[in-house]
């Protein structure tokens, strides 16, 4: 039995200077089987990358409206939300795909400098010595099954499937009387336009996944070992289009700012 792993991180500076790609293949095969016209053999393959949108606000966020100093309590950091590998064994060819239901982390405040100071200490990526870099985060996990059937001189793809599993990170507060006149609408506009610009990564991560099948589906019959190769690079080739896709969505939208996804600062 022969496994291979590969497992790159990359790490990229700019605005948003952490994004972290793990990228996991397993490949298991019976040697004895290249040899055997007519085998076959079922490959699967995980692969998980994390996008993150909006940065976390600056703690040096000012009000214009003084309020009496409230005692609020202390928000609790999350972690971040890493979505499991779908099973592929019982469904169909094709596109499998499961977008959960947004999860939040609880942050407390009266005052716009309040909501900042929280979710820099308690967005995923807050470890208590460390703030965090963003206010939300998009994570998907993108595994992917077939089989390799060998004919007498060249091999060739059956039953190709992709599963794309999808999961989104939010702040949520809850205004108190005591809040800023007007902070819980400017709240609530931010917050919208953060569910869009998050949606965005979404469809992005779809957008990618059907690709995927897609170039799969469409890989010739050829030699067998010309077949694992290819089906390599192509797999290599769409997840990193996709980080591509997603770090040009975040330039372009200025990480949601240009989308109204703006923390408010009074």
């Amino acid at each position: 039995m022969l496994t291979a792993f590969r497992t790159p991180t990359v790490v990229r500076a700019g605005k948003l200077t952490a994004l972290a790609i793990a990228l996991t293949a397993t490949i298991s095969f019976s040697i004895a089987q290249l040899h055997n016209p007519g085998a076959q053999w079922t490959i699967t393959a995980i692969v998980q990358n994390k996008v993150a949108a909006s940065p976390a606000p600056n703690s040096a966020v000012s009000t214009a409206v003084t309020v009496k100093p409230v005692s609020i309590p202390n928000c609790v950091p999350m972690a971040s939300v890493t979505p499991a590998p779908l099973s592929l064994e019982a469904v169909s060819t094709g596109l499998t795909t499961q977008n959960d239901t947004a999860t939040h982390y609880q942050i407390y405040g009266n005052v716009a400098s309040d909501l900042a100071t929280q979710i820099q200490h308690c967005a995923p990526g807050a470890d208590g010595s460390t703030r965090a870099e963003f206010t939300a985060q998009t994570t998907y996990r993108l595994n992917w099954q077939y089989q390799i059937v060998q004919g007498d001189i060249s091999c060739h793809l059956a039953d190709v499937k992709v599963g794309l599993h999808t999961a989104v990170a939010m702040p949520l507060w809850q205004p108190s009387t005591s809040a800023t006149s007007g902070l819980a609408g400017r709240w609530q506009t931010f917050i919208t336009n953060l569910i869009a610009h998050e949606q965005g990564h979404v469809a992005l991560d779809q957008q990618y996944a059907n690709k995927m099948l897609t170039d799969l589906q469409a890989v010739s019959e050829q030699s067998c070992s010309e077949l694992t190769s290819l089906i390599s690079n192509t797999i290599d080739a769409d997840t990193h289009a996709l980080d591509l896709a997603n770090d040009a969505y975040d330039v372009n939208t200025d990480h949601g700012a240009t989308q109204g996804a703006v923390l408010p600062v009074h």
